[in-house]
């Protein structure tokens, strides 16, 4: 079986999915090849990984997409360059994975797609699929994506634009992405599917899949990180995000630091725009390896996210047996249970802290638990799941 992936970004955590996948696939005896844009400065060290056209005609199509508002309309040969490319490859399976990002032109690959009959997985990250334009609709409190978009509130945001075309693309979005033959939609929570089955989207199949972490990665590490920081005699309050603004709750992890007394400590990785102060450490992104360790460190990880399809930062740190402290915020508590991790009302500062010191003081979760949570997301399992869909589907 010969499957094609395509993503925006060669790197990242949407991107890392699908070389697990690809890889998975790969060890089953199936042939993969994955499809990206290029970045400047990114260097491609994976055999049958191609570039969807040019950094020239990524910036072009950012350019243009932001002034007209019009995303996914250029990038017209870039996209006819892939398409030639799939012709050559002929894959059994065409996995869509992150679609926006300024790289494709959507009306001639999903032409492509239903002139060919592919059969077609798409692994939806988040929501922009069946919307105007944003990503995700809950901070918001926005519901027009059921019928059709209009005056979004959002248009400057990500995929960002000038002028707000979220009704013309609503409807094109609709016109190109419904229609095709043999089409699975898979959700990475269960709470994704629930919203997915009310858009255009509702008669496709669908499946839910989590994300996997690999747990060679995550798991316990003793290191120096306390002693390092002085944080000996501190309860580690630990959060962690690649995008750290208020849609993640970095107003509430400043506001812990200010709430929580001298024995607690809130560090922060993956920004550098708070400043670190006397209750508060702020440090960039760091390494994997480097981030299990201060996973292990910490006594409770607080996930104040008001924005969550998933979350696999709660993950990694029950894999390193560090209890979670969350917001009920969409898919975000399907990644905890009850053995090792407290669910609050969404912006619920008092309750989260009271309830991080609960679990920094009391301890009522055990390493082992979380550990044993966590393995339920275990990368093989989940990317096992992918190769049998496909499997199926070509069956079909």
């Amino acid at each position: 079986m010969k499957i094609a992936f395509i993503t925006a970004l060669p790197y990242g955590s949407v991107a890392n999915q699908m070389y697990k996948i690809a890889d998975a696939a790969t060890q089953g005896g199936h042939t993969c090849y994955t499809f990206s844009k290029p970045i400047e400065g990114f260097e491609n060290k994976r055999n049958n990984h191609f570039f969807i056209g040019t950094i020239l005609s990524v910036k072009i199509h950012n350019l243009a997409a932001g002034i007209t508002g019009f995303h996914g309309l250029f990038s017209v040969f870039a996209t006819l360059d892939l398409i030639r490319r799939l012709k050559n490859i002929k894959p059994d399976v065409l996995m869509l994975l992150n679609l926006h990002g300024w790289f494709i032109n959507l009306p001639l690959i999903f032409n492509y797609i239903k002139k060919n009959n592919i059969k077609v997985v798409w692994r939806f990250p988040d929501f922009w699929p069946m919307t105007g334009h944003c990503t995700g609709f809950s901070t918001v409190k926005c519901d027009k994506w059921k019928d059709g978009c209009y005056n979004c509130s959002q248009y400057r945001s990500y995929p960002q634009a000038k002028v707000d075309r979220s009704k013309q693309l609503y409807k094109l979005k609709k016109k190109w992405f419904v229609g095709v033959k043999n089409l699975t939609v898979v959700s990475i929570s269960k709470y994704m599917i629930d919203f997915i089955k009310q858009s255009y989207f509702k008669d496709y199949k669908f499946r839910v899949i989590y994300n996997g972490i690999d747990l060679d990665i995550f798991k316990p590490t003793e290191s120096n990180f306390r002693e390092k920081y002085g944080l000996e005699d501190k309860y580690i309050v630990l959060g962690v995000a690649s995008d750290w603004s208020e849609r993640k709750g970095v107003d509430v992890m400043v506001q812990l630091s200010k709430r929580l007394d001298d024995r607690f400590k809130v560090v922060v990785i993956g920004t550098e725009k708070i400043d670190s102060g006397e209750n508060i450490l702020a440090l960039p992104a760091q390494k994997q390896e480097i981030l299990r360790e201060i996973y292990t460190a910490a006594d409770v990880f607080a996930n104040p996210t008001r924005e969550e399809a998933f979350g696999n930062v709660n993950v990694e740190s029950l894999a390193c047996g560090t209890p979670v402290v969350l917001f009920n915020t969409d898919g975000a508590p399907e990644s905890i249970d009850d053995t090792c991790g407290i669910v609050v009302d969404k912006n619920d500062i008092d309750e989260m802290q009271k309830q991080i010191e609960n679990v920094c003081i009391n301890k009522p979760f055990s390493r082992e638990d979380c550990i044993k949570r966590a393995s339920l997301f275990e990368k093989g399992k989940r990317t096992r799941e992918y190769v049998n869909l496909f499997e199926e589907i070509v069956k079909d």
